[in-house]
């Protein structure tokens, strides 16, 4: 089997306040969670070492790593120094696979079984996320709030495979990343990424509750992450990104790694995905390589953006797994979601919460009158354990009858009408009254329905139809004395 270094990606860091060489500030929540404690038991192993690269910036932009001079961090992803040293990704997977826990079986290191229970159909499980900005003592590495929105808003787009979005082409994960807290350290040693115990140990949140995200100089590579099935002690839990590449699309002097995507590829490893070359052979099914079937069989890592065929068939140039450039990656697939969702499931059933709606219209009789109004209650609750930020449109019966909303008026646009509310966990409850009134000549079937999206990614939809007849025909009858 082929040997692949491991995956480690650098940040940039903010400046704060310096006390004792170390500070952490919470931008969020306000009342920090408890940390978690190194979990070091004879049970679990440390985990290997990892080649280390010291990153420097000199003048004018130029990028120091091992004593090695380029023009900028650009030129440094482009080198043939960079694919060498093999610092693309530096996550390590380990190559005597069959030693490791094999339970649960449907996802471990030696096989993958697609089960019906991991496709999400509409719950969304949302990761709360915390990053951790090391920065050195002259500020480099302290990137902005903003940059870190853009990635995690990067993120959802890719795993969610958001409609309109650069990754809309890809298989939808269901699962959401919610920023949860930032913390901001200034350490020489730390943003150098030296001694991570002693700085996961310091910095990280609860690792079985939260997603952490260390942003230094990652020791040179792009970032790196631990698979969930690896049998490492807690504390070293999470994802480790350079700086440089930690933003939303178009990050400056970063390409050909500056859409984001490097922090999809390393949080893939950080929910149990390999390599779509993994293995180094020419490899199908659930057993060997990837460990997916719907992965094209491929034995060698891919740069760039031009199409090869390394095993007969075209090689996924396309997958957030694979080495290509950030503008070419833009796809997970159905797989690889089944697997990311099992092993949220089975390896870190404590990391996420449930998002979920139940939509719901309590309509007018089966069977109306054409003039008489149709009342429908509209309800949407909130079954899962997040707040939502929702969006609820009702698409009326047709464009072209009136409509009133009791109690309030609304604006209808295309025959729609629509709101924005958050909708409180667990249990928060929406609901409104609305009154479609039809004209006298209108017969047939009055359809309405309600949607419901929201930024977390969770759905849902309820439809009612109604029919409507031909109105009372009134007679006039005479008594019989007058006839």
């Amino acid at each position: 089997m082929k040997p692949h270094l491991p995956h480690r990606f650098v940040t940039s860091v903010v400046a704060l306040v310096v006390m004792l060489g170390v500070t952490v500030a919470l931008a969020l929540p306000a009342s920090p969670p408890s940390y978690a404690q190194a979990d070091l038991s004879a049970t679990r192993s440390l985990p290997p070492p990892r080649s280390h690269s010291y990153v420097a910036l000199i003048s004018d932009g130029e990028v120091s790593v091992d004593h090695q001079i380029f023009p900028d961090f650009a030129s440094y992803f482009t080198s043939p120094f960079f694919r060498l040293t093999g610092k693309r990704c530096g996550t390590q997977i380990p190559h005597d696979l069959a030693s490791l826990q094999a339970d649960p079986s449907d996802c471990s290191l030696t096989r993958t079984g697609i089960q019906q229970e991991y496709w999400p159909n509409e719950i969304v499980y949302v990761i709360p996320t915390v990053f951790h900005i090391i920065y050195a003592s002259d500020g480099t590495g302290n990137i902005s709030d903003q940059r870190i929105q853009d990635q995690v808003r990067v993120l959802n787009e890719d795993y969610q495979a958001l409609p309109g979005t650069a990754g809309a082409q890809g298989a939808n994960t269901r699962i959401h990343f919610q920023l949860a807290g930032i913390t901001r350290t200034m350490n020489d040693a730390w943003f150098q990424d030296e001694d991570e115990l002693a700085y996961k140990q310091a910095l990280g949140w609860d690792q079985s509750r939260y997603l952490n995200v260390y942003v230094n100089t990652a020791s040179g590579y792009l970032g790196y992450s631990y698979l969930p099935q690896q049998q490492v002690p807690k504390v070293y839990d999470g994802v480790v990104m350079l700086y440089q590449v930690v933003g939303g699309r178009a990050l400056p002097d970063a390409a050909p790694y500056d859409q984001g995507r490097t922090m999809v590829h390393e949080v893939g490893h950080y929910l149990g995905l390999l390599h779509t070359f993994e293995g180094g052979d020419c490899f199908d099914g659930y057993e060997a390589g990837d460990l997916l079937a719907d992965t094209p069989s491929e034995n060698e890592e891919h740069y760039g953006c031009t199409p090869s065929m390394t095993c007969g068939t075209p090689d996924d140039i396309h997958n957030f797994m694979n080495y290509t450039d950030d503008t070419c990656m833009w796809r997970f697939t159905l797989e690889q979601a089944n697997r990311a969702v099992c092993s949220l499931v089975n390896y870190r059933s404590t990391l996420y919460n449930i998002g979920a709606v139940a939509v719901n219209q309590t309509p007018p009789p089966d069977r109306v009158q054409a003039g008489q109004p149709l009342t429908y209650t509209l309800t949407v609750q909130n079954t899962g354990q997040v707040a939502l930020e929702a969006q609820i449109t009702n698409i009326l019966p047709s464009a072209t009858l009136t409509y009133t909303l009791a109690g309030e008026s609304r604006p209808i646009v295309d025959g729609k009408l629509a709101w924005t509310t958050t909708i409180t966990a667990p249990g928060g409850i929406w609901s409104e009254t609305l009154v479609v009134t039809l004209p006298l000549t209108y017969t047939g079937t009055a359809t309405n329905v309600l949607e419901v999206t929201s930024l977390q990614g969770v759905t849902g939809a309820f439809t009612s139809v109604v029919t409507v007849g031909d109105a009372v025909r009134y007679q006039t009858f005479l008594p019989l004395v007058m006839r």
